[in-house]
């Protein structure tokens, strides 16, 4: 037995250019599912800048069998600028619990 988001980790974001005004950037996620049950739910991330003003936010949905591990990227764009310093802040929504804020600070 064990925690459905077993060594939960949030790697760097990588940038990249999307558009003229726009930044797409990954952010890697990647846990565990160590419980006896499918680990199905959303993750929704905000984005804020060096304000603390949200510039986007995005909603993944992922289900994950039990005893299985997960890697994925969450995706979404970013205008311009606001890439210098941001934070992140992570969401988790399963049918019986919601877990965060959990902040991820960023900066260059």
């Amino acid at each position: 037995m064990g925690g459905p988001l077993y060594n939960l980790r949030i790697g760097n974001p990588e940038f990249s250019i999307y558009n003229v005004t726009h930044s797409c950037v990954l952010v890697p996620l990647s846990f565990e599912n160590h419980a006896f049950f499918n680990l199905t739910g959303s993750v929704q991330l905000h984005v804020y800048n060096s304000a603390d003003v949200q510039v986007t936010q995005t909603t993944m949905d992922f289900n994950v069998l039990e005893h299985s591990p997960y890697q994925g990227n969450v995706e979404l764009c970013i205008p311009f600028g606001t890439t210098s310093r941001v934070h992140f802040e992570m969401f988790f929504a399963f049918p019986f619990l919601n877990y965060g804020p959990l902040v991820v600070p960023y900066g260059n």
